[in-house]
C-alpha cells in the first residue's frame, strides 16, 4: 500500500482523512497507480488554497492522503494467483496466443482461440490445488470485505497518530490534552466509514462495496461506470455502445487538421479520413507487412491484428495518442513502417531482461488473477458452444462497434474456457440507501464504460 502524506496535522479540523483509489482492469495496481499518478489526484481533491497562507481557522478547506491499494492476487500480493509453474512458461503461452490475432484476423481464429482457451482453463483449474488455492478467493466480493478491513485499520491509525500528536502537544504546554471522548479522531469499531474513487472496474468494486455495505459508505465517486448487472452475468455485451463516438472523434479532428494529422490533406472531410482507414484495415488483413529497412536487426511483421489492437487500445486515451495513431496508419498505408519496429518487437519479445525466474517478492501481472476476478465474479459460461457465442456475442459486438468488437468479445471467450468457481461471490441486486450519496461520472464519449451502463440500471442508489 503506497500513501502520500497529508500537508496537514490529523489533528487539524482541515484534515479530510484517507481516499482510497482503484484504477481499474480488474488487475490494475493501485499501489502502481498513486506511485504516478498520486500526486495529481490530490492536487484534484485537496483544497486549492495555499494551505502556508490560508488562516488556521478556516476549516472549510480540506486536505487528504491518497492511498493505493492492490487488490487480493494482483500487483504485490501474496500468494499470486498463477496458472504457470514458471514466468518462462506463462510468456511463452501468452505470445502463442497473441499470434493467433484477433477474433476477427481470419475465418480459423475464432476456432483456434476458442480451443486455447478450453485448454488453458482445463489446465489452469487440473494445477489448482482446491481449497487453498488463492484464484478461488479473490472475488470483488472478498476485496470489497477487505476494504471494511482497511478502513477499520486505518481508524485505528488515525487514533493512535492523534494520541501522539495530543502528548507531544502536553508536553510542550505542560497542560494535559486529551482525545475528546467524541471527537471524529476515535476510532469507531465497525462505524469506519470508507473515502473512494473508483475508475472503470474500479466503480464495480465500489458499487458492490455500496451494496453489501451501504451504511459504511463515506464519499465514494464511481468515475467511468461499469454496468455491474450485466457484469455479474458475464455478459460483457454492453461495454461498446458509445466506441464509435471515440473512433469517429478521430476522424473529425483527422479531417479539421490537415497540418497535425498524418492521414488528412488540405479538403479532406471526416468520411474521407474513414474510408482511407477502412482501406489499410483491408490491405493489412491480406497482405502483413515485413519491418524492413536499415536499423531493424530483428526480423519483424505488422499484422492486421496488431493495427486494430493499437488503435483499440488508443481510444481510451485519444488527447495523448489520436496523433501517434494517424502516423502509424500512414506508415502502414505506405509500407513503411520502420520507425514501429521497436514498439513492435517490445509487444511481442518475452520481456525477460535478466531472469526467467525472478527472485521474491516482484511485481506480478500476469493475467491470470484477472481471469479469475471477471470470471469468478460472473455466472458460470460453460453452457455456451462455439456457434452460440460466434452468432450471438461476437458478431453482434462487431456490429455494435467494427472498431472494437472483435477485440472486446475475447473478455467473455476467457470466461467460456474458465473451470475455476470462487467460494464467494456477490450474486444479489445492486443498490442501497447507503449512509452518503455516491457520486457517479460518465463521459459522453467513453470506449469502454458507456453513459448508458450506469444511467439504465434497474436497481439505483
Amino acid at each position: 500500500m503506497v500513501k502520500l502524506p497529508a500537508r496537514v496535522s490529523i489533528t487539524d479540523p482541515r484534515y479530510g482523512g484517507p481516499i482510497l483509489l482503484n484504477p481499474g482492469g480488474p488487475g490494475g495496481s493501485g499501489v502502481g497507480f498513486v506511485a504516478g499518478a498520486g500526486k495529481h489526484i490530490q492536487t484534484l481533491v485537496d483544497s486549492p488554497e495555499d494551505l502556508s497562507k490560508l488562516a488556521d481557522g478556516n476549516h472549510t478547506a480540506k486536505y487528504y492522503d491518497i492511498i493505493g491499494f492492490d487488490p487480493r492476487g494482483i500487483g504485490w500480493t501474496f500468494p499470486n494467483a498463477h496458472c504457470f509453474d514458471s514466468v518462462s512458461n506463462r510468456i511463452t503461452w501468452n505470445l502463442r496466443v497473441y499470434s493467433e490475432g484477433n477474433l476477427d484476423s481470419s475465418n480459423a481464429a475464432l476456432g483456434r482461440l476458442w480451443s486455447m482457451e478450453e485448454a488453458f482453463g482445463s489446465s489452469c483449474y487440473w494445477s489448482m490445488d482446491s481449497g487453498h488455492d488463492v484464484k478461488e478467493f479473490i472475488t470483488t466480493a472478498s476485496v470489497a470485505r477487505d476494504m471494511v478491513e482497511l478502513i477499520e485499520a486505518l481508524g485505528r491509525h488515525r487514533q493512535r497518530e492523534a494520541e501522539a500528536l495530543l502528548s507531544v502537544e502536553a508536553a510542550a504546554s505542560g497542560k494535559r490534552v486529551d482525545l475528546n471522548p467524541h471527537s471524529k479522531l476515535r476510532y469507531a469499531p465497525g462505524e469506519e466509514k470508507l473515502q473512494y474513487w473508483g475508475f472503470s472496474y474500479g466503480t464495480y468494486l465500489g458499487s458492490t462495496f455500496a451494496s453489501m455495505f451501504p451504511n459504511r459508505v463515506g464519499r465514494m465517486i464511481l468515475d467511468g461506470v461499469a454496468n455491474a448487472e450485466n457484469y455479474n452475468k458475464a455478459l460483457w455485451s454492453d461495454n461498446l455502445h458509445d466506441t464509435e463516438k471515440v473512433m469517429q472523434y478521430f476522424y473529425n479532428t483527422c479531417a479539421a487538421a490537415p497540418g497535425n494529422c498524418a492521414l488528412a490533406k488540405s479538403g479532406s472531410t471526416p468520411d474521407d479520413i474513414k474510408v482511407k482507414v477502412e482501406s489499410i484495415w483491408t490491405d493489412l488483413y491480406h497482405n502483413p507487412m515485413p519491418i524492413i529497412g536499415p536499423g531493424v536487426s530483428l526480423p519483424e511483421v505488422f499484422t492486421y491484428s496488431d493495427a486494430r489492437l493499437v488503435v483499440f487500445q488508443a481510444l481510451y486515451s485519444p488527447l495523448f495518442t489520436f496523433r501517434f495513431i494517424a502516423e502509424m496508419l500512414a506508415a502502414i498505408d505506405q509500407r513503411n513502417a520502420v520507425r514501429f519496429a521497436d514498439i513492435l518487437h517490445a509487444i511481442k519479445s518475452c520481456g525477460c531482461k535478466l531472469s526467467c525466474k525472478p527472485a521474491e517478492p516482484h511485481y506480478i501481472n500476469d493475467g491470470e488473477s484477472t481471469l479469475s476476478i471477471i470470471c469468478g465474479d460472473g455466472d458460470p459460461q460453460d453452457w455456451v458452444n462455439i456457434t452460440y457465442f460466434d452468432e450471438n456475442h461476437l458478431q453482434k459486438l462487431e456490429q455494435i462497434s467494427p472498431t472494437g468488437g472483435a477485440v472486446w468479445a475475447s473478455a467473455r471467450l476467457n470466461c467460456v474456457g474458465w473451470k475455476i468457481r470462487p467460494l464467494y461471490r456477490y450474486n444479489q441486486s445492486y443498490g442501497g440507501n447507503t449512509s452518503h450519496p455516491i457520486l457517479w461520472i460518465g463521459n459522453t464519449a467513453d470506449p469502454v464504460t458507456p453513459l448508458i451502463s450506469w444511467v439504465s440500471l434497474p436497481t439505483p442508489f
